[in-house]
């Protein structure tokens, strides 16, 4: 069941549907077995599709605290910059874009 959740998540991301990404790669996480970085990097960038910034805030919050040595954590500072941009903290934005840029490729 949990890999269920992902697989429709991930179809739906694909499709562009958004909301249904976002509430089934939500779903995917109660699970103990999807709860890891790409799981939650899927969910945040398809939370920022879907304009539900604050939601991707938070759980850019929570993809540093628990995936900081991950491949995608370069990526995840963008989206934590880009949410803060739409969120009206444009300086905060800045100081996580230049964060994003000094990490190595």
């Amino acid at each position: 069941m949990s890999s269920v959740a992902f697989v429709q998540g991930a179809e739906a991301f694909k499709k562009g549907e958004w909301i249904s990404s976002v509430f089934l790669f939500r779903k995917a996480l109660t699970y103990s077995e999807n709860y890891n970085a790409e799981t939650l990097y899927m969910l945040i960038t398809a939370e920022m599709y879907a304009g539900e910034y604050k939601s991707a805030f938070n759980d850019c919050e929570q993809f540093i605290q628990n995936f900081y040595d991950s491949p995608y954590i370069s990526y995840i500072l963008y989206h934590k910059g880009r949410a803060l941009f739409y969120l009206g903290e444009y300086e905060k934005a800045i100081a996580f874009f230049r964060e994003g840029q000094s990490l190595p490729q």
